[in-house]
Parts: C-alpha cells; sequence; structure tokens
C-alpha cells in the first residue's frame, strides 16, 4: 500500500467511524450539531480530491437507502435522521472547488 492509499485510508475510516458514532445516535437531537461540526473539521484542513472522492462515495453509498428510509419514517422521526447530515454534506460538497 501507498503512503497516500494509506492516507485515504486513514481518512475513509475516520469518516466512517463518524458516520458509526451519527448512526449510534440515529434520533439524537445532537445529529445535526454532529453533521455541522464534521463540516467545520472539514473546512479547517486542506480537503484534496482524493478526500474529496472517498466522501461523495461514501455519502452515495449511503444516498438511496437512507433517502427511502427517511421518506418511509413518520414525520416526527425525520428531524435527526441520519440522511439529513448526508444532505447537509453532498450541498456542501458541491459547493467546493478543488
Amino acid at each position: 500500500m501507498t503512503k497516500k492509499d494509506t492516507q485515504i485510508y486513514h481518512i475513509v475510516s475516520a469518516l466512517l467511524d463518524r458516520l458509526e458514532e451519527i448512526d449510534a445516535r440515529y434520533y439524537s437531537s445532537d445529529l445535526v450539531a454532529e453533521a455541522d461540526d464534521l463540516l467545520k473539521e472539514l473546512e479547517t484542513g486542506a480537503m484534496h480530491a482524493e478526500e474529496f472522492t472517498a466522501l461523495k462515495t461514501t455519502i452515495d453509498y449511503l444516498w438511496r437507502d437512507e433517502k427511502k428510509h427517511f421518506f418511509e419514517s413518520e414525520k416526527a422521526d425525520r428531524t435527526n435522521h441520519i440522511f439529513s447530515s448526508l444532505k447537509i454534506l453532498n450541498d456542501w460538497l458541491k459547493l467546493q472547488t478543488f
């Protein structure tokens, strides 16, 4: 594994760890705050094309299932749904230029 591959692996692992933490607090009122914290962390570091691709790939992988579950959920359960965080991250990524 090259140094770049190792870096990408660690970035994706860290992102997946954060997503697992968010998923563990699925119905927590802190869910949107967690997404905001992640965005702030991403903004403070220089995101490279590889990191962008890794994050976008992860979002794309989760998007369809979480979106379906979001719209199948009762409106009261949608407030802190993981799909809200995916949407925030996806919208933010669309604004980024590299």
